[in-house]
């Protein structure tokens, strides 16, 4: 028997087929590809050996990749040759190109091998051309090509058998002959699978089995299928003449059985595997991501297969036949498919009603199933928890689901007109998880019959979302008066779909005189609301609990235990002189020309998500007059939307828009005479620029300039900007450069920055400037430079407002007419610059905010520089990119400001130990004084989270040694008489009867028991900063602190800082005995120590009340007496419980006006006290006024429906409620 086959040409795979014919590492001697030295190694052991064969390396651990076998061991291999560097040898080389190849001269030495990464081939250098050892030539002849290998098949054959290596070759080649007949009759005759027995899961699954073994990677397969590439049968056809051998099967035929033996061998089939199931004429094929058997279609016929597949098996094409006999038709009447994302979630698409409809399977699913709400003690009231995930249930995150908007049409019917096309009723899910409505139910009642109508709620609303019910047309559609056309709804409130769907119909009885009444509408059959009517979700499908336990309590909303199955109640006037059920008190009837929504619309804040007893219709409701309604709204925003609409919080919000910039602000430079700072917000990323003349000559090139950014520094980081030159001012610092970031509804945006010194004036110059880029430039503003000198001599006024804050466009109205008011006042009362003391906003990451407040000061601001200084409010989350919900721990992050204001910082840019920059922290001289703004609002956890506190140093600290830098760097300037701080909370504001009753208790006697570990508190310069800057301030002769905060005035005595005892600060009074100590009531007059030195240094703090629409705090009312206060609004009533010492407290309504206060720094004979006389002197003069309407004193507000201008409205005196009229006076010199 030969041991050798006879071939007549080169050996290649039939059909181009991807394989190797065979494995260099699996013949003998020659050569080997290895990954690892231990894989080389490993051939030590194999019979694969001959002496001098090579191996090459790919993971080599130095440079030496080829290696020869010889003296029993793998050794370095070199080639010995001429050329190369005189030492005799050289080894393999390996390169990444053929490119590179040909470019190395230096390898160009007869004999030299080296390894082509990128095409896997070894090339050698014959002395004239690189050659490639990539062919294999299995003939008789010798091949013309010298640069592959040879299989001899003449005659003479003796070498081929006493070779192991071709032995082995002539073995693997024998196996293919026999696989290729067996592909011959396969593609020529029949591919069969046979039955559902015939499997080879287990050897597809990587089981053992008889295949040879052609690599042991993946990696070496590809390599050496790529090497081998070119290895072909002589006598092959070109690639080009496959096509003669097209068709290339016969017959390919499917598994079939009976669906009893499918289901029994299901898990042997392969993915996308196909099976006919004759005796229920189903086909079916495997899903290769799941795993299971899906249905793909069916004849209609065979037999019954029984309760149908089991839990693994899905029919994933749900087909029927149409017709019968020779006309039956299969036609497809669904698809059900899976959520890759999470295949627990399927949907079936189907065709309703001519329209796609696409069914979610989880809302078939009661996810209230073990969600009772169960009786406790003390307990009123429980979330109701109802998410769509049932391990969820119970979860802080869970939706908190109200009804959002409604519009009740009354009895109007598609022929009328009406401003809203529909009835309709939108809920809203301000709560973190999708809720699946199966389980509730949404009851309607009207005319207080104590019936209720119920339509059970099927669908998803989404977290942050709403879902839109439709119910009967009552306004004629496509007519301009009709302002809102609701659309396409999640649910239709249809009689069909409504259970007890009588209850609320009236039969007519002419001779008794009763009208007949339907609640369905004769067009559609949907529902119709009336104008006086109730609605009530809970996850009760009846309201008898309601009716019977909550309706009949007396006070349903403060019993003990739960109110059960209840989510929220929305009642809407009375009938017959009776309130419709409701919360509270029922929203005013308005009838058909009103809008009705949430006051806090869509917004998840706390003020929205109110435990249940502090709910009331009336103040969580209002409105829209739709027969006169305000400019400031748009009333297409506030069409309903379903749950696919996304609607979400900022629906009816202001926010940036495209082209000219948004939010123009300019503040006064450090040199306040010379320096101004600009700031400017942008949708998208532009070079954007400031454009500056002065008043009388036209814009010119030369002046205008581009925003500053990092690219104007060169690679050695020095700025190329002229105008931003090098070690001026700081100006180079990165804190100035461009700012990109997103806003928290989506939008990009760019912060610009510019900052420009001045000639100084000799008297006074105005400036005009417009910010952007050609095609998109703001309106003209300007601001204004004063001669320094002047200002001492003639004395100068500035401006302060506070706490504009609002979460909606209708609660900035308050401030747009304070400001206009101003504005307008400015001929009386004349003002250079306005100094804001904190918060402009509600949530200080919701740029509508920052928006409305910016368009609300702009009778002030469009030619007044503004100075600022960071509230609470205007705080973010420590990620900024988190919406705000109102709670102090979403309030932490300062870096806003840096958004809307640019101030500089020519000394030293205060930054925390961590290298963090402190945003609010600077300083302006303007005429005679030195002001400081102080940032008041760093919790603990903005210490460490924000600004890098981790090791517990303090970063006050870190601000107390920037402020006294910053100070000493004027130390020379003769010109600086005052110093004058501000900040949001100042050090002293009020303190509330409860701080003061738990300092001193009362005790059995009738004395009281202090109790020393009671602080101030307050302000976190207090309580974070350990009260240092109250101290500071003393210390460094500041003589005025200006704050806001608390959203009520207060004017506070001379006052010193009493470390050890922050609860009674030390008062200057020239009288040990002052009446006014003298009249405080016993515990009172413990709070303060009086101090008769006018040697030492007191600060005097002012606290502005708001200048806007939020005129009480929430949280805290001045006590009835606080010593150290000369004028503020005391509560009008205080009623002390010495046993829980705590006080009910009533507001002082005189409080309840918007406030401003004009300063004036100069000479004057002004006095507190108007029965005082004195000289004319240097002092700090405040004219504090609070705006009333002009007809009457009552406490009023803005409302889109109730709109003000500001020529109703007149100023008063509001320094306090003692003497409101009295001037505030800041003394030099303390007599």
């Amino acid at each position: 028997m030969n041991e050798y086959i006879e071939v007549i040409g080169q050996l290649k795979p039939k059909n181009n087929a991807n394989f190797a014919l065979a494995d260099v590492n699996d013949l003998r001697g020659g050569y080997i590809q290895v990954t690892n030295m231990s894989d080389m190694e490993a051939f030590l052991s194999t019979n694969k050996l001959k002496e001098g064969m090579l191996c090459y390396v790919k993971n080599s651990p130095d440079d030496n990749h080829m290696y020869q076998f010889y003296s029993g061991v793998w050794n370095v291999w070199k080639v010995q040759g001429g050329g190369g560097d005189g030492g005799g040898g050289m080894s393999i080389v390996v390169v990444d190109t053929l490119e590179e190849l040909l470019d190395r001269d230096d390898l160009r030495i007869k004999g030299q091998i080296v390894f082509v990464n990128d095409i896997n081939e070894i090339r050698y250098f014959n002395g004239f051309v690189w050659e490639s050892f990539s062919k294999i030539y299995i003939q008789d002849t010798p091949p013309e090509d010298k640069g592959g290998i040879w299989i001899d098949t003449s005659e003479n054959k003796e070498h081929m058998t006493s070779s192991t290596v071709i032995q082995d070759l002539l073995k693997v080649i024998s196996v293919l002959q026999d696989k290729v007949q067996k592909l011959e009759f396969a593609f020529n005759c029949q591919i069969d699978s046979g039955d559902f027995t015939n499997n080879q899961r287990y050897a597809y699954d990587g089981m053992p089995n008889e295949e040879p073994n052609y690599g042991t990677s993946e990696e070496e397969d590809n390599a050496t299928q790529a090497a081998n590439k070119d290895v072909v049968l002589a006598d092959s056809p070109e690639p080009t003449e496959y096509e003669e051998y097209l068709p290339n099967a016969k017959h390919i035929c499917i598994k079939s059985g009976t669906y009893a033996e499918m289901q029994k061998n299901k898990d042997d089939f392969l993915p996308k595997e196909l099976l006919w199931c004759y005796d229920t004429q189903t086909l079916w094929i495997k899903d290769p991501k799941t795993y299971k058997l899906i249905k793909i279609g069916s004849t209609g016929g065979g037999e019954d297969p029984g309760p149908g597949p089991d839990p693994e098996t899905m029919d994933g094409i749900l087909t029927e036949v149409i017709g019968s006999g020779s006309s039956a038709k299969t036609k497809i009447i669904g698809i059900e498919f899976a959520d890759m994302t999470n295949k627990e979630n399927t949907f079936l698409i189907q065709v309703k009603d001519g329209k796609l409809d696409i069914h979610d399977y989880r809302l078939d699913k009661n996810t209230l199933a073990g969600n009772a709400q169960t009786q406790g003690t003390g307990i009123y009231y429980t979330t109701p928890y109802f998410p769509i995930i049932p391990e969820e249930v119970g979860s802080k995150d869970s939706p908190k689901i109200y009804v959002n908007m409604v519009y009740c049409g009354g009895t109007s019917e598609d022929k009328d007109y009406n401003p809203v096309s529909h009835n309709f009723v939108e809920l809203c899910n301000l709560g973190k998880k999708d809720l699946n409505l199966k389980g509730l139910y949404l009851h309607y009642t009207e005319r207080n019959s104590g019936d209720w109508v119920t339509l059970p709620l099927i669908g998803t609303l989404k977290s942050q979302g709403t879902f839109l019910i439709k119910g009967a047309q009552c306004s004629v559609e496509n007519i301009n008066t009709t302002l809102i056309k609701v659309g396409e709804p999640d649910m239709y409130w249809t009689k069909d779909a409504t259970l007890n769907n009588t209850r609320l119909e009236i039969a007519g009885d002419e001779g008794a005189g009763v009208q007949s009444h339907s609640i369905w509408s004769k067009n559609d059959n949907c529902i119709k609301f009336s104008y006086d009517c109730a609605f009530y979700i809970s996850s009760e499908e009846t309201t008898d609990y309601f009716e019977g336990t909550v309706m009949n309590s007396t006070a349903p909303w403060t019993t003990n235990g739960v109110i059960k199955w209840y989510v929220d109640l929305v009642g809407i006037g009375s009938y017959n002189d009776k309130s419709m059920p409701c919360e509270a008190s029922p929203i005013a009837t308005k009838g058909s020309n009103v809008l009705l929504m949430r006051y806090y619309n869509m917004d998840p804040v706390k003020q929205a998500t109110k435990a249940l007893s502090a709910r009331s219709n009336v103040k969580d409701w209002t409105y829209i007059n739709m027969d006169n309604i305000n400019p400031a709204i748009d009333i297409q925003e506030y069409t309903p939307k379903n749950s696919s609409q996304n609607k979400n919080i900022f629906f009816n919000k202001h926010l940036l828009v495209e082209g000219a910039p948004n939010i123009v602000t300019c503040t006064l430079g450090h040199d306040a005479h010379k320096t101004r700072c600009f700031n400017w917000v942008s949708v998208g990323y532009y070079n954007e620029y400031i454009w500056i003349r002065k008043d009388g000559e036209d814009y010119t090139e030369e002046n205008k300039f581009e925003s500053f950014k990092k690219e104007d520094f060169n690679t050695e980081g020095i700025s190329q900007n002229p105008n931003r030159p090098a070690n001026h001012k700081n100006w180079t610092n990165k804190i100035y450069n461009r700012i990109r970031s997103i806003t928290t509804d989506g939008t990009p945006f760019t912060v610009h920055k510019f900052i420009k010194d001045f000639d100084e004036p000799a008297d006074t110059q105005k400036y005009y400037y417009k910010v952007g880029r050609e095609g998109a430039w703001t309106e003209e503003r300007s601001f204004t430079l004063r001669n320094r000198d002047k200002c001492i001599t003639d004395g100068f006024n500035f401006l302060q407002v506070s706490d504009q804050q609002g979460f909606n466009a209708e609660e900035y109205e308050m401030w747009r007419i304070c400001a206009e008011y101003i504005d307008a006042d400015k001929t009386e009362n004349p003002y250079h610059f306005c100094m804001n003391t904190g918060d402009q906003t509600q949530n200080g990451n919701r740029f509508n905010e920052w928006i409305d407040y910016y368009k609300g000061g702009e009778a002030i601001y469009k030619d007044t520089e503004q100075m600022f200084t960071v509230g609470n409010n205007d705080l973010t989350p420590v990620d900024v990119y988190v919406l705000g919900d109102g709670e102090d721990i979403s309030k932490t992050n300062p870096v806003n400001v840096e958004f809307f204001f640019t101030f500089e910082h020519p000394y030293t840019v205060p930054i925390s130990s961590a290298g963090v920059y402190i945003p609010c922290c600077y300083s302006f001289v303007y005429g005679n004084t030195y002001f400081l703004s102080m940032n008041s609002e760093i919790t603990e956890l903005a210490r460490t989270d924000v600004f890098g506190d981790i090791t517990g140093v303090n970063v006050y600290n870190d601000l107390k040694d920037w402020a006294t830098a910053d100070l000493a760097q004027h130390a020379a300037d003769a010109k600086i008489k005052w110093k004058v701080a501000f900040c949001h909370e100042a050090p002293f504001t009020i303190i509330t009867a409860d701080l003061i009753m738990s300092y001193l208790k009362k005790n059995e006697s009738g004395t009281y028991d202090k109790n020393l570990d009671i602080k101030r508190g307050g302000s976190h310069l207090n309580t974070v900063g350990n009260y240092w800057f109250s101290q500071w301030l003393q210390d460094n002769a500041f003589k005025l602190c200006l704050c806001g905060h608390k959203h009520t005035y207060a004017n506070s005595r001379y006052i010193r800082e009493n470390p050890s005892r922050t609860m009674e600060p030390i008062v200057y009074d020239p009288s040990l005995t002052p009446t006014w100590y003298t009249s405080l009531p016993d515990r009172e007059r413990q709070c303060v120590q009086i101090s008769t030195d006018a040697s030492q240094n007191y600060v005097r703090y002012v606290m502005c009340q708001a200048t806007g629409y939020k005129l009480t705090s929430n949280k805290e009312l001045p006590a009835k007496n606080i010593p150290w206060l000369l004028e503020y609004y005391p509560v009008a009533s205080q009623i002390e419980n010495n046993t829980t010492n705590t006080a009910t407290v009533k507001v002082n309504s005189a409080q309840q006006y918007p406030n401003y206060i004009i300063w004036n720094i100069g000479n004057g004979d002004e006095v507190e006290n108007p029965s005082m006389t004195t000289a004319a002197r240097d002092r700090i003069l405040g004219k504090s006024y609070k705006l009333q309407l002009k007809d009457n004193t009552k406490v009023w507000a803005y409302k889109y429906n109730v709109p003000i201008a500001y020529t109703d409205l007149k100023k008063v005196g509001g320094n306090g409620s003692t003497n409101p009229s009295n001037n505030i006076v800041i003394e030099k010199t303390l007599q």
